[in-house]
């Protein structure tokens, strides 16, 4: 397989709780990033913000910026959906 055929290039990707700079979603944010793709990343409550902070860092050293957006959202509650334009 190709690099090229694995560019994310044009396409934006939420990943969920990505907040924690060392967790899994982080991983695979920052992976994702580095194969093209924009990411979002969220973050459930305040007292995990500085930490999402440390992972749009890291995401943006990586990936450089402009890659990486953050958001506060808790995507189980009927209102996330609503907010980023979903249906219930």
């Amino acid at each position: 397989m190709s690099q090229d055929s694995l560019s994310l290039s044009g396409k934006v990707a939420i990943i969920t709780g990505s907040g924690k700079e060392n967790g899994i979603g982080a991983g695979i944010a920052l992976a994702l990033a580095r194969a093209g793709a924009k990411v979002t990343i969220n973050y459930i409550s305040p007292c995990t913000a500085e930490r999402s902070v440390k992972t749009v860092a890291m995401i943006e050293a990586a990936a450089g910026k402009g890659n990486v957006h953050v958001i506060q959202a808790d995507v189980s509650s009927v209102e996330f959906g609503g907010k980023q334009g979903g249906s219930e």
